[in-house]
């Protein structure tokens, strides 16, 4: 395992100090300590507002984005945003002789993932510090390029697609899931950000959210053929909930507002959760 010697500027994302700062706390860490992102229920109905639930819907999500990646044996794996390592784990445990790189540009969430990482059955992996659209990486390097709910924190997704499809072989696929707005949220975000100042940013850091019609137009403009899609949205609809009441992402007051105000945005569809994955024309 490797990580880079020099650090790069990262963004502000409050979210996470509020997470690193709570892992000594039991509940905190069984959340949150591989696993920084949604939760996927088959029967959402049936969600219990628990965070042993909550870690169980978490990694059935990545369970989810994996078959839509349609991960082999034997293959070169780019995570790009990896966190703590929670894919990285679950590809450890699952699949043998893969050859995995996580991308980061914050250096403490790579220093947990490379701890976290023991690796098995001859896979081999590596932790960089790095821009996700300026990847220090060869061309035609990797088989699949994967960005599990990280994309949205990216400063331009067309530079990011663009270097995804540089280090990827030419049967290579690249997977995400991203939060997609409606038109009008927009317009609520500048309001509530005028109304709170900069609420927003004070708490889940830099948002890029764009709509579907935005998603479209890259696809055709960049040569994208989806092979993958799912609208997520019900299926991870419960986290918002626990989000809200359970974690430690509630526990000021900007996080209990901005909580509320999303998971209304949820529910009345102007926020979305999706699943892509695209072929290279």
């Amino acid at each position: 395992m490797n990580i880079s010697e020099s650090a790069l500027d990262s963004p502000s994302l409050p979210y996470f100090d509020q997470i690193m700062n709570g892992l000594d706390d039991p509940d905190t860490e069984m959340m949150f300590s591989r696993n920084v992102h949604w939760g996927y229920w088959d029967n959402p109905e049936l969600a219990q507002i628990t965070s042993e639930d909550f870690i169980n819907a978490s990694d059935r999500l990545t369970e989810k984005f994996c078959n839509a990646a349609n991960i082999k044996d034997g293959m070169r794996i780019l995570d790009v945003g990896c966190g703590f390592g929670g894919l990285a784990i679950y590809l450890n445990k699952r699949f043998s002789n893969i050859k995995y790189c996580g991308v980061n540009i914050d250096q403490r969430q790579l220093e947990i993932a490379s701890h976290q990482i023991h690796p098995e059955r001859n896979n081999t992996f590596k932790f960089i510090n790095a821009d996700a659209t300026n990847l220090p990486l060869n061309d035609v390097s990797f088989d699949r390029v994967m960005a599990l709910e990280s994309i949205f924190h990216f400063p331009d997704r067309e530079k990011f697609i663009l270097e995804a499809k540089r280090v990827l072989d030419t049967s290579g696929t690249i997977t995400c899931t991203d939060f997609i707005a409606s038109e009008n949220l927009k317009f609520f975000r500048v309001i509530v950000d005028l109304l709170f100042k900069g609420i927003e940013k004070r708490t889940w850091g830099s948002m890029n959210v764009i709509s579907e019609q935005k998603y479209s137009e890259l696809e055709k403009l960049l040569g994208l053929t989806r092979c993958s899609f799912e609208d997520m949205s019900p299926k991870v609809y419960p986290t918002y909930e626990i989000i809200r009441k359970k974690s430690v992402l509630s526990q000021n007051q900007s996080f209990q507002f901005i909580n509320t105000l999303i998971q209304l945005f949820a529910k009345i569809g102007m926020i979305k959760y999706h699943l892509y994955s695209w072929k290279l024309e």
